[in-house]
Order: structure tokens, then C-alpha cells, then sequence
């Protein structure tokens, strides 16, 4: 008979991002990236209400604990955005990420490439959009 499933919470480290919904989390080669959701903080917009980011993290996990950092990143950096799709790709060393909406009347069609394996981090989008 199987085992039953069993959740364990890992302490997060001091740099763990704010809340946020309609981000990605996606598996990269050793790490997982975060990209981008609509972010808890209120502080960071001009009117003092939620908005998308374009922030990436990395997420390294251990057996008891969770190392976050924010990653600064070069190239054709995305506009900030939530409910984006994210895959990884290529050898897993680039992140992609499609679409997504700003505000519920902005909406984006476009495609975007993130290479982790530079430091560092490269956005770049494809010369056909």
C-alpha cells in the first residue's frame, strides 16, 4: 500500500520575495526561477494599489531550508506582467515565458527568452515579433 503524502514547511531565507499571485515558478537546471505576479506590496506602484512586476529569483532548496535571490538581469527585459506561461528550454540553461496582462485591458502576445547560465541573467526576444 502507498504512503501517505506528508508536507514538510522549510524555513525561508532573508531574502524571500513578497507575496504575490500569477507569477511562475519553474525548474532550470539546478534552481527554480521565479518570474514576474502581481505583487503584494503597495509601496512599489504610484497609486498605492497591487501591480504586476517583472522581477526574476532563483530558489535554491536544501533539506531545511530555502535560499531566494533576486537576480538582476540585462538584455530585452519584459515589461512587468502575471498569468504568463514559463517552460524551461534548451538544455535547461533558458527560461521562456509567453503573454500575460498587465491590467485586465492590456494584454501581451509575446515571447520572451531568459539565459541563467550567464551571469547575468540575459533577457532576449525572438527578431519575429
Amino acid at each position: 500500500m502507498p504512503q501517505p503524502l506528508v508536507w514538510t514547511q522549510i524555513k525561508q531565507g532573508n531574502n524571500q520575495p513578497t507575496g504575490r499571485s500569477g507569477h511562475t515558478l519553474t525548474s532550470v537546471g539546478k534552481n527554480f526561477i521565479m518570474f514576474g505576479g502581481l505583487d503584494s506590496d503597495k509601496s512599489k506602484s504610484k497609486d498605492g494599489k497591487t501591480c504586476p512586476n517583472n522581477q526574476v529569483y532563483t530558489l535554491k532548496i536544501t533539506q531545511n531550508n530555502c535560499e531566494w535571490k533576486l537576480q538582476q538581469c540585462t538584455g530585452d527585459v519584459p515589461l512587468p506582467r502575471m498569468g504568463h506561461s514559463a517552460c524551461s528550454i534548451h538544455n535547461k540553461d533558458q527560461l521562456m515565458i509567453f503573454g500575460g496582462y498587465f491590467t485586465s485591458k492590456e494584454r501581451f502576445n509575446d515571447t520572451y527568452f531568459l539565459k541563467v547560465s550567464s551571469t547575468p541573467f540575459v533577457w532576449s526576444q525572438p527578431s519575429n515579433q
